[in-house]
This record gives C-alpha cells, structure tokens and sequence, in this order.
C-alpha cells in the first residue's frame, strides 16, 4: 500500500467543487435533465448557423432592443458554463420566438424550439434556473480569486446556503409558494395581474398569457410541478454544499489562514480581543495537528508477541509546539504590521531572512495549499488559443514565450 504521512493534507479546488455541487443536482432531477437538453439544442441550433445568428441580430435592431447575446454552447468542462448559456437565451428569449416564427416553416427543428420557448413551464424554470445558476456564477468567480482564504470560502458557503434556504425553500416550511429570486418573481407578478385583469383566478386554467408581446401557453398544473421541481433542486444544492463543504474537513485549513496578514487587519468596529482569541485557537489546532508524533497510515505492519498488528513507521512532529508558542507574540505583532502584504509577500521576506523557523514551516505548507486551480486552467486556456488547430507546429520554447508575453 502506498505510504501516508498523517500530517498531510490535500485540498480540491473550491472552484470545482462548486461546479460539481451544481452538476450534482442538476443531474439528480429528470426534469432539469431534460430542460438542460433542450438547452443545448437551442444553443446548438444558433451558434452552429452564422445565417440563424445574423437574422437573430436584425431582430434586435428592428425592436431597438439591448445588444443580442451571443448564443454559446454550454461545456461539461467549463465551470457552470451553463450560467452563461442560460443568461443568453433569457436575454434573447422574446426575439428568438419572433426569430423562429419568421422562420420556423423552413428551418428543420426550429418548430420543436418555438414550441419550447413558447411554453410557460420552459420558461418558468429559464427564469429561476437564471436567478439560481447565476447567483452560483458570481460565488465561483469569488473563488477563482487569487487572494482567496479557506475561511472566506466558508463564511461565502453558509451565506449562499442561508440565501436559497431564505430565497426557495420557506415552501417547506410552512409557506403557500416559495419565495423565489428576482427574475421569477417578476414573471409571476406579471401572469398573476394578467389573470386580475382578465378576471381568471389563479387555480382554472387558462389557454395562454402574453410576455414581452408574445404569446405563451400557459398551464397551472404546469406551474406548480415547476415550482415542485424547483424548490427540491435547490434542497439538493444545499445538501450537496453541506456534502462538498464539510466545515470538520477544513479545520486545519482554517487555522493556516492565521498566518495570512490580511486576517490582522482591523476594520471598523472589529474586537481585537475576540480576534486574538480566535488566533490562539487556530494555533492550537496547528499545534495538535503539526506538534505531535503519529503512526503511518495504511501501511504494511508487524506483530508484537501477543500477535498485535504494530506500525513500522511513526512519523516525528513537524514543528515544535512550545518553540512555535514562543515565535507567535513576536510573529502577530509583524502581522498586523504588514496586514497590507500578501502571504506570499510577507513570508517570502520572512523564510528568506530566516526569521520564525517554526511558523515559516507552517508558512510553507500554507502557501503550498492553493485554493483554486483557476490559474492554472487559465494558462490552459491561453495556451489553446496560441497553439491552435492551424498553428500547430509552434514547439515548446516558443509557445512558453508567447505565453509570457
């Protein structure tokens, strides 16, 4: 079996782990399966056709509507690449059902995507899958920052967990309708004032409403299963962030971000003294989890003379916790003075003068731990536009220079 050190820890992309908490529950659910298929086709039958593209254009000019966005596939690889494709047809939702109803009798498919786009349901989980994917979106982007730390991912993973509980799933607690973001809110106000004016209550069912001038089949069966399906996704969002997030997992995590100048800024009415108690007692989890001496895991082990099985290897404490207790006064004090310095500033300067052996070693292991790999797929991504399809013979040096520049 392969060796384990214990003191060792790994950390997956937050990044990622926040695309597969969408994917997760986004499979999980037959109906957003389907709606994530026709997605696809709708973004396939535009982006695929500069003619579809170009006459989708002319509609926005002859409505002198915002500027057309750009219709795009989305990717099973790029994270929550189906945030953007989704904004785009909402967006373009109106003009692509006066697109396809110009066009519609000589395009093949094009009559299954009007029918689509003309149907309520459709467009009732557009709107909410929007609102829900979107706000997920903005989330992924803070985690792609450079300057991230593991307690900011878990403070911005209860706000996004306490958002949807507040924003989709008070259905389950008592409440009528769920209490839905913006966009959708919006949609049902306007269904709601046109069954007002029309003198139909919300429960009979009617043949169609008008949105935006176009004409949509309308269905309220068809309403409350989307709000059904709608609020038990977001139940397996959360579920699934409690599932990718575990606040146990990241303790030690947590307690590296200590060594961070930017955890020592004070700002506004912050308490020092609850602040230095916090300190402590992540230099106590990195003292426990560093300072000890602990057996190898999953290793081949031998037999004492009562037929034990005994560990051939243990593996020595890292650090000193009495010499690291020592450093820290001195190390907290350099902290908050330089609270404007990066952790890759700060113990650059630190490691390189060799000053606080013990926490610089801790340092190491804190700025060896990235959060996110989003540097990294950036680089991939630019390398792939530099040495594309036609340009294919550039060789290593070359593209690594290009690459720089």
């Amino acid at each position: 079996k392969k060796l384990k050190n214990p003191h060792m820890i790994s950390m997956h992309c937050v990044a990622h782990k926040l695309a597969l908490v969408a994917n997760a529950a986004m499979d999980s659910s037959p109906e957003l399966t389907a709606f994530e298929t026709d997605i696809s086709t709708i973004c396939t039958f535009f982006s695929k056709s500069t003619k579809r593209q170009s006459g989708l254009k002319a509609c926005f000019e002859a409505c002198d509507n915002e500027v057309c966005y750009k219709m795009t596939h989305p990717s099973g690889t790029r994270w929550l690449s189906r945030a953007i494709a989704l904004k785009a047809i909402f967006h373009n939702h109106a003009n692509l059902i006066k697109y396809l109803k110009m066009t519609h009798r000589n395009e093949e498919g094009a009559d299954y995507i009007l029918r689509k786009l003309s149907s309520f349901s459709f467009l009732m989980q557009l709107t909410a899958m929007t609102d829900i994917l979107g706000s997920l979106n903005l989330v992924s982007m803070a985690f792609q920052s450079d300057s991230l730390t593991h307690r900011a991912v878990t403070v911005i993973v209860d706000q996004v967990k306490a958002s949807f509980r507040e924003c989709y799933i008070s259905v389950s607690h008592g409440s009528q309708t769920p209490c839905f973001q913006i966009k959708l809110r919006k949609l049902l106000s306007a269904v709601d004032l046109q069954m007002t004016e029309r003198g139909v209550d919300t429960d009979e069912e009617i043949q169609e409403i008008v949105i935006e001038g176009n004409e949509i089949s309308y269905s309220a069966g068809q309403r409350g299963s989307v709000e059904t399906v709608l609020t038990q996704f977001v139940t397996r969002i959360e579920s699934q962030l409690i599932l990718m997030f575990p606040k146990d997992s990241t303790l030690v995590f947590s307690a590296l971000d200590v060594l961070s100048p930017s955890m020592h800024c004070v700002e506004g009415n912050a308490d020092e003294d609850d602040m230095d108690t916090d300190f402590l007692e992540a230099l106590i989890v990195l003292q426990s989890h560093y300072g000890e001496s602990k057996p190898g895991c999953e290793m081949f082990s031998s037999e004492d003379s009562t037929g034990k099985p005994v560990n051939s290897k243990t593996f020595k404490a890292y650090i000193d916790p009495e010499l690291l207790e020592h450093e820290w006064l001195s190390v907290q004090g350099m902290l908050k003075k330089y609270s404007t310095l990066s952790a890759a500033e700060f113990w650059h300067v630190m490691i390189k003068k060799g000053l606080y052996p013990e926490t610089c070693k801790l340092a190491r292991i804190l700025l060896l731990t990235p959060m996110n790999s989003a540097c990294c797929e950036r680089d991939f991504s630019a390398m792939n536009i530099i040495k594309s399809r036609l340009r294919n013979r550039l060789d290593s040096d070359l593209l690594n220079a290009l690459m720089v520049c």
